[in-house]
């Protein structure tokens, strides 16, 4: 069986940040008013967003939560064992930020954390939200970050270390 993150290729902050990070398949844009059966957020004039829809709506799963369903996440940020001496508060900030992006984007969210073999491994359904709470736990503590990117499966997953003396 093949490593799960085999497919994963290295690649680097500059030709991340030029890289169109859009993971929406086009059956997340509905094209009527669509309230999520599962979490609420609804779907109208062109975006999903928390609040009421005017007039009739249908029911259906807005993408973040079509994701959590298939246990498909869009991004992982791993701490490293290394990085277990500020794990504690860079899982913090990373919760606190995660909490206030959801406030504002429905689709931008934390799933879960789990240990895996390369250390704590948490789980995100957006991959700018994930590459931007990895660059506040980088700012924070001085880490080390490294991107790896699946093209065909458009996941990213960034590995967070103890930034190494000089």
């Amino acid at each position: 069986m093949a490593e799960p993150f085999s497919r994963f290729k290295s690649v680097s902050v500059d030709v991340l940040m030029q890289m169109e990070l859009e993971d929406l398949p086009a059956h997340a844009f509905p094209t009527s008013p669509t309230e999520c059966a599962r979490c609420g957020a609804v779907y109208y004039d062109g975006r999903w967003r928390w609040g009421v829809a005017p007039g009739h709506v249908r029911e259906g799963l807005c993408p973040a939560c079509e994701r959590i369903a298939q246990h498909l996440p869009a991004a992982w940020i791993v701490l490293t064992a290394g990085f277990s001496e500020h794990q504690d508060n860079a899982l913090r900030l990373i919760e606190e930020g995660a909490e206030r992006a959801r406030a504002l984007h429905p689709l931008r969210r934390l799933i879960g954390r789990a240990m895996g073999a390369d250390g704590l491994e948490l789980s995100f359904t957006d991959m700018r939200l994930a590459r931007e709470l990895a660059d506040i736990v980088q700012h924070a503590f001085h880490a080390q970050l490294t991107y790896y990117y699946d093209a065909e499966a458009r996941q990213l997953r960034i590995v967070v270390m103890s930034q190494k003396p000089s």
